[in-house]
C-alpha cells in the first residue's frame, strides 16, 4: 500500500522514515505572523481564559489579523530597494499576470526580483507548473513582491 503525503507529514520529524521523505518532497514551512503568536502564548499562560470569562468579545479576532497583516515577520523584511529596471519589469508582469499560472519568464523574474529585495535565493529547477506547492511559493513571493512594489506607487 502506498502512504500518502498526509501519513508522512504527521510522522515525528525526527524519524529517519520522515527525514528521507522529506528530502525528496519539499516540505515548506511558512512562518506565522506575530498576531497568531501572541495569540500562542495568551493561550499558554491562561490570560486567554481569563479574559473570555470577563468579556464578550475582546477583539482578539480583530488583533490577530492586524497584527498579522503589518508583515512584523522579520524574515521577510526587504533587504534592498527595487532597481528601476527591476521595477517597470514587475510593473508589466503585474499589468499581465493571471495569478496562479506562471509563465517561465515570470517564475525566473519572480527569483531574480526576489532574491534581490529578500536576500533569499530560489533555483528556477525547484519549480514545476504542475505542482501545487510551487504554485503557494510563487504565489507568496507575488504577494511579498506586490506589497514592496506597492510602496514605492503610494
Amino acid at each position: 500500500m502506498k502512504k500518502d503525503d498526509n501519513y508522512y507529514k504527521g510522522l515525528d520529524k525526527r524519524t529517519k522514515e520522515y527525514k528521507s521523505w522529506a528530502k525528496f518532497n519539499k516540505v515548506e514551512h511558512t512562518p506565522e505572523g506575530l498576531g497568531t503568536n501572541i495569540e500562542k502564548v495568551f493561550k499558554a499562560t491562561g490570560i486567554k481564559k481569563v479574559v473570555g470569562k470577563l468579556f464578550d468579545d475582546c477583539g482578539c479576532q480583530e488583533r490577530i489579523d492586524k497584527l498579522n497583516d503589518r508583515n512584523l515577520n522579520l524574515k521577510r523584511k526587504p533587504q534592498r530597494c527595487l532597481t528601476e529596471t527591476q521595477y517597470n519589469k514587475y510593473k508589466q508582469y503585474r499589468n499581465t499576470r493571471t495569478l496562479n499560472v506562471w509563465q517561465p519568464n515570470e517564475i525566473e523574474l519572480l527569483i531574480e526580483t526576489y532574491a534581490h529585495v529578500f536576500a533569499i535565493k530560489y533555483n528556477n529547477k525547484d519549480f514545476c507548473r504542475n505542482c501545487i506547492g510551487s504554485g503557494r511559493t510563487l504565489l507568496r513571493m507575488s504577494k511579498e513582491l506586490d506589497k514592496v512594489f506597492e510602496s514605492y506607487e503610494g
